[in-house]
């Protein structure tokens, strides 16, 4: 009567790319390559596909750059990674990260609530005092999944989408 699918990759290509890379005013001097280079050290040990998508974007618009050395790389079950550099920790996470790292301010979550309402999925690269750059990346819907979601409803089977991505993220999809 019910069938769960998972949304990346079954739904979706599985297959997301970077779609806006965005500076934040807490990132001291604006150095948003430092913040991508401190996101890229994170993303590099991680083979979520959000993950493969930044350190794509970090491999071709970075000419050769080589992200920085990380230790203590760990994850954060449902949220993200941290990790130290430079003795510093880092952390790499979506919305709910940031929030309970009580680190996210007004104009963070104003930005976050705009791209999540695109549905795109939103990463914030920050430390343990403020975020410092957000990342969207975005996976399109597989025609072949609207097509065989159709066909499930016609025969009266119930779909059911399993995601880790923010509400309004997964709203967008299944609406596609």
């Amino acid at each position: 009567k019910v069938l769960a699918l998972d949304k990346t990759g079954t739904i979706t290509q599985g297959k997301p790319v970077v779609t806006d890379v965005i500076d934040l005013k807490g990132n001291a001097n604006g150095h948003l390559r430092d913040a991508l280079g401190l996101g890229a050290a994170q993303t590099a040990r991680s083979d979520h596909p959000t993950s493969s998508a930044i350190t794509a974007y970090w491999q071709k618009n970075m000419n050769g750059a080589v992200p920085m050395e990380i230790t203590e790389f760990a994850a954060i079950a449902g949220r993200g990674v941290k990790g130290r550099i430079d003795g510093q920790w880092i952390y790499l996470g979506n919305h709910r990260l940031v929030e309970e790292l009580g680190i996210c301010s007004a104009e963070t979550e104003a930005v976050l609530f705009k791209l999540e309402e695109e549905g795109k999925t939103v990463v914030v690269i920050c430390d343990e005092l403020k975020p410092l750059a957000i990342i969207a990346v975005a996976d399109t819907v597989r025609e072949t999944s609207r097509e065989a979601i159709a066909q499930l409803h016609a025969l009266g089977v119930r779909t059911v989408m399993l995601t880790g991505d923010n509400r309004h993220t997964a709203a967008v999809i299944a609406k596609n």
